[in-house]
């Protein structure tokens, strides 16, 4: 069925008003905005128009009229904070979704924390989040990196408040599934990053060894190079907790009930008839999704399966393979609207799609 997107912008469940930078707006909450003309004064070209914005792409933001529509959702769902200093966090890190639960007040410290080069840098040289964090004075003297630099200047107080924050994050990541694509929650990486841990440990060991003859500007491409690799490692081919399958793009180990134990000449249709909707699909400690429908790929290459997810999106696409006797599972990418899901789904099974554009094409 073809979707326009006069039809995407009307999915939504609630409006707001808010005023951002003299002018008035109204909002609603799928991440669309309206601006009302000035007072007195006729509409110009972009008022009284609904819209999610234009995607800059310098800054991956969304844009309308020179203003980030990020504030103005976050204004009129979350207000405006007392400290004018801090700024909106985007918790699935996806710049494009606009939609209040994905937005956040948060201070410089807690954005800059939850960028995971930073976090490393810090824990690199402090020893751990925690540490930093109750006193943030011991950030050394070396760090004059301007990106973490200036943390050395955060008051007890300010560093005590972001632990309370990062503290009831944590909670609410416990209570809170996330999709298997999503980036981790503060709270988790804070108490239960546990391949940092290891990260951490074997740079500890360089310092203890007293590695010192290297520059800190050396050691900081070293953390930074290192940082990347352990995360794309992260979400690299690995084993799951299911025997004889394997995951990519999963960043938690995840357990795959459905997965066949028994490998025939048929593997991809043994695994097929096993996707019954609303069966388990896949699940961890923090989430698990349901099969909405699976088939298989027109070359016969993979199964696609569309799941239900839980958390800011709705819909998860995954793609299996068999090969070397292993069935190999692919997180593709999750979506807000049912439009969207089918859309991909179609092309993972090499489908022409007829439909028309979708929100997640600008996402």
């Amino acid at each position: 069925m073809e979707t326009s997107p006069k039809e995407l912008l009307s999915k939504y469940s609630e409006i707001r008003e808010c005023d951002f930078k003299e002018r008035h707006y109204s909002v609603r909450d799928n991440g669309a905005i309206y601006r009302h003309p000035k007072k007195d004064c006729k509409p110009s070209k972009l008022d009284c128009t609904w819209t999610f914005g234009n995607k800059d792409n310098k800054t991956g933001y969304m844009l309308y009229g020179g203003v980030r529509v990020h504030q103005i959702v976050a204004t009129a769902f979350h207000g405006t904070p007392d400290d004018s200093h801090m700024v909106i966090d985007h918790k699935d890190t996806n710049r494009c979704n606009n939609r209040p639960e994905n937005l956040a007040w948060v201070t410089r410290l807690e954005n800059a924390l939850n960028n995971p080069i930073t976090r490393n840098k810090i824990k690199y040289l402090c020893g751990s989040i925690e540490a930093f964090l109750a006193d943030p004075s011991i950030l050394r003297e070396s760090a004059s990196d301007p990106n973490i630099g200036w943390m050395r200047t955060v008051s007890k107080e300010e560093a005590a408040k972001c632990l309370k924050n990062l503290e009831r994050w944590a909670t609410e990541d416990n209570t809170t599934p996330k999709s298997s694509n999503e980036s981790k929650g503060i709270g988790e990486w804070i108490y239960k990053d546990s391949p940092d841990s290891g990260f951490r440990s074997s740079w500890n060991l360089a310092w203890d060894s007293k590695e010192t003859h290297k520059s800190y500007a050396q050691q900081r491409a070293e953390i930074e190079a290192e940082t990347a690799r352990h995360y794309e490692e992260q979400l690299s081919l690995k084993e799951s907790l299911t025997p004889g399958a394997k995951q990519v793009h999963w960043k938690i180990p995840t357990e795959f009930p459905l997965c066949p134990n028994t490998h025939t000449k048929t593997p991809l249709q043994d695994y097929i008839a096993n996707l019954i909707p609303t069966a388990v699909f896949c699940q961890n400690q923090y989430y698990h999704s349901e099969v909405i429908k699976a088939e298989l790929s027109l070359d016969k290459t993979h199964i696609a399966v569309l799941t239900t997810t839980s958390g800011v999106t709705n819909f998860a696409l995954t793609e299996i393979r068999y090969e070397d006797g292993f069935y190999i599972h692919e997180s593709i990418r999750t979506f807000f609207t049912d439009e969207g899901a089918e859309k991909y789904y179609s092309l993972s099974l090499g489908k022409e799609w007829t439909g028309g554009d979708v929100l997640e094409d600008y996402c």
